[in-house]
């Protein structure tokens, strides 16, 4: 029954961000992954763009429960390898071509790249942390830190932009369009932030 000024507004939404900052580490680890998981949902070739909408800010809760730096590092290493698993089958399908040959390599494409490329969005979790403790506003924070964790991952030793957030937007021309403008990973900035807010 709800209290003499009628229902909150956003309490169930206010209960599910407490419950995820408080989640102990390897729940954080375990939910972070699986948000990731989630977010993978919205790039090529499923376009699932509304769960951004629940991804991002179930990941701005967690780090912003992750306490010190190095929590915030390993909970977005985690959302990355929970993004980059799914939406990186194919390399390790792609092996099953010589299947003799290349089944040793296939659990280093299925994990190890996704635990590599976790290290970029680890460094998001890091940057949203620091930015944070440095006063700026936490949507902003996460989405900048995000954006330039895909720049890097884009451009560091040749680079790898697969499934970069604004990718998600392929599908929906009048937004894509602003790539002209502010570019892949200044959609992924506006996507972040808007998703967070």
């Amino acid at each position: 029954m709800a209290d003499a000024a009628g229902p909150r507004p956003g309490g169930a939404i206010d209960r599910f961000a407490a419950r995820l900052m408080g989640l102990s580490r390897w729940r954080r680890f375990g939910a972070a992954m699986a948000f990731g998981a989630l977010a993978s949902l919205s790039v090529p070739p499923l376009y699932a763009a509304p769960l951004l909408w629940i991804a991002f800010p179930a990941l701005y809760w967690l780090l912003s429960g992750a306490g010190g730096g190095r929590a915030a590092f390993f909970t977005g290493w985690a959302f990355g390898f929970g993004f980059f698993v799914p939406g990186l089958y194919w390399v390790s399908w792609a092996l099953t071509v010589d299947l003799p040959r290349f089944f040793w390599l296939i659990p280093f494409a299925l994990a190890g790249l996704p635990a590599l490329l976790g290290i970029f969005t680890g460094l998001a979790g890091l940057g949203f942390h620091w930015l944070r403790r440095a006063g700026w506003g936490g949507p902003l924070a996460l989405a900048a830190a995000w954006a330039l964790a895909e720049w890097l991952r884009g451009h560091v030793l040749t680079g790898f932009p697969w499934n970069l957030v604004g990718y998600t937007w392929v599908g929906w021309l009048p937004v894509l369009q602003g790539v002209s403008v502010i570019g892949i990973y200044g959609l992924s900035l506006l996507t972040v932030a808007a998703a967070t807010l």
